[in-house]
């Protein structure tokens, strides 16, 4: 059974994704900043295994990865990334622990990026869940190109029904409201000009819409 370790385990998406691991039969490992909201999540899925690690130094944490013994995999869940892919990515490089995290983070994707090689040297993987999503956008542009080839673009429009988002989630979105919007072209990240515009997502629904950077 592999140990993995869950970061931020009691948030939005932390908690969620707490519960399909263990649906899936993995060993898990309660952590994040906040050692009471650790032990709610642990009373409620009959847990005890819990490591609260603060990100104040090196020292906290590598102690709490290997608290227990067998931890093959890092899952950081707690946004916002910029302030804590840097300090556990690093940490999983010293430990030799594979390192994914949930982030859409363009910062981070970048940040990530340099510490390729690190990683190959140490024999783990450093990999975001948008990673798997950049497939799926992939697939995408083939259909819609099959479908209209004589297309030259492809926009997408996202509604999240159902649910108010995360806090990380919400936390990234204010803190880069000042932030130039970017785009990959090339391989590059430029700044272009987005302007809000109304998306008719239903035949009754019409919502107003703002860009965000995405890695």
């Amino acid at each position: 059974m592999k140990r993995v370790l869950i970061y931020g385990s009691y948030g939005y998406s932390g908690s969620l994704i707490v519960e399909h691991a263990l649906k899936e039969g993995l060993d898990v490992i309660l952590s994040g900043r906040n050692e009471q909201k650790c032990y709610g999540v642990a009373r409620k899925h009959n847990l005890e295994h819990i490591s609260a690690i603060g990100l104040g130094s090196e020292k906290l944490i590598d102690d709490g990865l290997k608290k227990f013994p067998g931890v093959e995999v890092v899952l950081n869940c707690a946004g916002p990334f910029s302030r804590t892919f840097d300090a556990i990515s690093k940490a999983c490089l010293r430990n030799k622990m594979h390192y994914l995290d949930i982030t859409g983070e363009f910062q981070v994707f970048e940040a990530a990026q340099k510490l390729s090689k690190q990683a190959k040297e140490r024999g783990i993987v450093i990999l975001r869940v948008q990673d798997l999503m950049l497939f799926l956008r992939i697939a995408w542009q083939i259909t819609s190109k099959t479908k209209l080839p004589t297309a030259t673009e492809l926009k997408l429009d996202f509604h999240l029904y159902g649910t108010e988002g995360s806090k990380g989630t919400i936390t990234t979105m204010l803190e880069n409201l000042t932030e130039p919007m970017l785009c990959r072209r090339d391989h590059q990240m430029i700044p272009v000009t987005f302007r809000k515009k109304e998306v008719p997502f239903t035949s009754t629904e019409c919502t107003i819409a703002c860009p965000i950077s995405v890695g």
